[in-house]
């Protein structure tokens, strides 16, 4: 018998996804990436928060692709869920990235920004 596993034989991932999300960037791809990036806000985040971007990186928050918007925010907060595809998952701790409010002024709503660790 083959000990090769397939996608069966693995936990599903959450948020009923195929794949988890996939934020990291290629390495051929690191050198533009950093230099698109110099353009952008800067917001500085804690360890703390550098570790929930690490996470929704390499998909551990699943079905995650960023911080919460304010309406997935506050859905967690009162109805300790997410709505994703239409279907609801278990979801007890809002996660998003403090801003101060400099920051918030030189980030227009949807764009991107950069993170500044400690």
């Amino acid at each position: 018998m083959s000990k090769a596993k397939t996608t069966r034989d693995l936990v599903p991932v959450h948020g009923g996804l195929d794949e988890p999300v996939d934020r990291i960037v290629p390495l051929n791809e690191r050198a533009a990436f950093l230099k698109e990036m110099q353009g952008l806000p800067q917001i500085q985040v804690s360890r703390a928060d550098l570790s929930t971007v690490y996470r929704i990186g390499d998909g551990a928050l699943s079905p995650l692709t960023g911080p919460m918007r304010a309406d997935r925010y506050h859905e967690v907060l009162d109805e300790r869920r997410i709505t994703d595809g239409g279907r609801h998952f278990a979801w007890t701790i809002p996660l998003a990235l403090p801003v101060t409010d400099a920051e918030a002024a030189a980030l227009p709503r949807g764009s991107s920004a950069a993170v500044q660790p400690p």
